[in-house]
């Protein structure tokens, strides 16, 4: 090639330069001018926060997918704002650091504006749109997010402080708090007590209970170890009927009469003052010889004093009662008549075939009824390995633990729990063992169950349309009846009652009060009105005795020997009937 040939093709290839340079610069101020509307459409298709494809969706499907997006991964519009910086940011290092290619540009400028608007729509592809994805996760986690409120203990004890005072053993320092975990902490007290193991009891108590002492009776004790977990050295069991001294109060546990464990307990405060808090109990007359409440038991002998005082008799300066049937129409009879009654129900059953008997428990409590049951049929009960793992804190004798089993098929009498007596559950439990079994008679242990409107049963009798499920109501409580709730008042009249159920305001304590004070005392009060009406009626009649005895006397038929009689024993009457009524 000349000389003359070689100077052409640099000349040309300057020229091209030049044009490329000028056509490089016109298309980055293009884009430049173009970006915000082209990445607005490009980035309106792709979810800012997960990378997700939107472009197959409407506008509002857009809009909820990004408010559901940030719900979800707790980014707020001001997050949105900054990765849209940051991504403008990127994309202009990424276009400042990306070569021109000359051929493309070419291309681009001959194939014209058509072919500019596909290539836009190319770039969007898959690939870009989980890199975004990932560019936008990459500045969101390079934020210092704002950590969101924790209720931590030091919190959960500025809450605890305000505990209510039926949760506290009055006059003791520091403070004997009963079953109120939930408020335990250590600016509270040290020395904690629980009645028995039932969860609205527990309730707070945890593994990481460090707050002081826990007192309880044995069985409790090993509950609270083995099912929750607290440390051992924080519990100290309490020997039933053995007066303890804690912290300067002598302190008794008793049987509750209410599941395994469960104990009422009396403090001797070194005062002299003397509360008894009852936990849940089912109250009877046995419990009237406990040892413990025999100075406070009156038995007959006492002698009144001139101010109306017994003598004799320490009085118990409060209650803290089980009110959970504080109501007149909570009316039910005793456990043995509800045992009795569910062993007629049994015995009915009994000669069928195929026939499943369920019972329901709690994870402590009710025990009683199906093991009377047990031990009058001689049949196996099959509990669940965690029930019966329960049980066996119990201290029950081994010919008790023998008809216990964990094998569904060794006895067609199963332990379930109360929420499983559902006729829905019952039905699908049949079809599944319909080979098996024909019929399903379930047992519902509890007090709320009892009207006392059907004469002829104590218990009440649910049954599905095709008549296979028999779900029968058993009267069978572990609380007092609102009966015998008035007869423990009556017998040991405390100078004050604090309710412990169903007491969220004072109103409602008040009321329970009075209900149980009016019905335990009306006897009495029946008596007062008796005399109070006889008294009257003698009165009226010697009222009478005296118009007359005036009327002869006017006449002059007075007899001497009503002389001074009448009038002083109208007189006596008069200071009995004022004093009746003052009564």
């Amino acid at each position: 090639m000349n000389a003359n040939g070689q100077s052409i093709v640099e000349e040309e290839t300057e020229l091209l330069q030049t044009q490329v340079a000028e056509l490089t610069q016109v298309e980055m101020a293009e884009e430049a001018e173009d970006y915000d509307s082209e990445s607005e459409s490009e980035c309106g298709y792709v979810c800012k926060i997960c990378g997700f494809d939107m472009s197959e969706i409407d506008l509002m499907r857009r809009i909820r997918h990004v408010k559901l997006c940030g719900q979800k991964f707790g980014v707020r519009p001001q997050d949105m704002g900054e990765v849209e910086q940051a991504e403008t940011i990127v994309r202009r290092l990424e276009k400042k650091e990306e070569p021109p290619d000359v051929v493309a540009i070419m291309m681009k400028s001959s194939a014209g504006k058509e072919e500019t608007s596909v290539a836009a729509i190319e770039r969007s592809n898959v690939f870009d749109v989980l890199m975004r994805g990932s560019k936008t996760a990459a500045v969101l986690n390079s934020r210092k997010r704002p950590v969101p409120f924790k209720f931590t203990r030091k919190a959960i004890q500025r809450r605890r402080l305000l505990y209510p005072d039926f949760k506290c053993i009055q006059g003791t320092d520091p403070p004997f708090i009963v079953d109120g975990f939930q408020y335990a902490c250590k600016e509270n007290s040290s020395i904690y007590f629980l009645t028995h193991f039932h969860s609205d009891h527990y309730g707070g108590l945890t593994k990481n209970f460090d707050c002081g002492i826990i007192y309880c009776n044995e069985i409790t004790a090993k509950l609270v170890v083995q099912e929750l977990g607290v440390q051992s050295k924080y519990v100290h069991p309490v020997g039933m009927n053995t007066p303890v001294l804690v912290a300067d109060v002598q302190v008794t546990f008793m049987d509750a009469n209410h599941c395994p464990g469960s104990a009422i307990i009396l403090f001797r405060l070194k005062d002299g003052k003397t509360y008894l808090h009852t936990g849940d109990f089912r109250f009877n007359r046995r419990m009237l010889e406990y040892h413990a409440l025999q100075p406070h038991i009156p038995t007959g002998n006492e002698t009144i004093d001139h101010n109306g005082k017994i003598v004799g008799l320490q009085r118990l300066d409060g209650v803290y009662l089980d009110t959970t049937y504080c109501d007149p129409k909570y009316t039910f009879p005793t456990q043995q008549v509800a045992i009795d009654h569910a062993l007629e129900l049994v015995d009915k059953h009994i000669r069928q075939e195929k026939v499943l008997y369920l019972f329901g428990s709690y994870t402590i409590g009710k025990e009683r009824l199906f093991m009377e049951i047990a031990r009058k049929f001689q049949k196996k009960v099959c509990v669940s390995k965690a029930k019966l793992k329960i049980i066996e804190t119990f201290g029950w004798p081994s010919e008790e633990i023998q008809l216990l089993t964990t094998e569904p098929a060794a006895t067609n009498l199963h332990v379930v729990r109360m929420q499983d007596l559902q006729m829905d559950n019952l039905t699908v439990l049949l079809a599944k063992h319909r080979l098996r079994f024909r019929q399903i008679v379930a047992f519902r242990p509890t007090g709320w169950t009892f009207s006392g409107k059907n004469p002829r049963s104590i218990s009440t009798c649910c049954t599905d349309p095709s008549g296979k499920i028999h779900v029968y109501g058993i009267p069978y409580s572990e609380h007092s009846s609102f009966a015998e709730l008035c007869d423990f008042v009556q017998v040991v009249n405390p100078v004050s009652i604090i309710p412990t159920v169903n007491c969220s305001n004072k109103r409602k304590a008040t009321n329970q009060v009075n209900a149980l004070r009016q019905v335990a005392f009306h006897n009495i009060s029946i008596l007062f009105k008796q005399q109070q009406k006889q008294i009257k009626q003698q009165l009226k009649e010697l009222k009478e005795e005296q118009k007359q005895y005036q009327s002869n006397e006017a006449h002059g038929t007075t007899h001497a020997d009503n002389d001074g009689d009448r009038p002083d024993e109208f007189s006596s009457l008069q200071a009995h009937a004022g004093g009746g009524y003052c009564t």
